[in-house]
């Protein structure tokens, strides 16, 4: 019985150790992954902000226009009009 118990332990034991050998290639494999991620991350970040500040100096100081190239209103001076929604049937 004791034996029994020892074999088992070890069997135990070396699946443990299997599914961590396992696990350590998988975090390190992520980890080379997620580093270059990061960088292109933070770099199309850095771009969007500096997208932003540009187009936002640029709408600042031109007037809106359409596509036809007539001024349209600020949305702030013309709100959208709210659509009400008819109740649901049976209501």
């Amino acid at each position: 019985m004791l034996a029994a118990a020892v074999n088992e332990f070890a069997d135990l034991k070396a699946e443990a150790t299997s599914i961590h050998a396992v696990m350590a290639d998988a975090h390190t494999e992520l980890v080379s992954i997620q580093k270059p991620e990061k960088s292109l991350t933070e770099e199309a970040a850095k771009g969007t902000k500096k997208e932003a500040m540009r187009r936002r100096k640029g709408r600042d100081s031109a007037p809106r226009t359409s596509c036809s190239g007539t001024p349209t209103p600020s949305p702030a001076s013309s709100p959208m009009p709210r659509r009400s929604t008819p109740p649901p049937p049976g209501h």
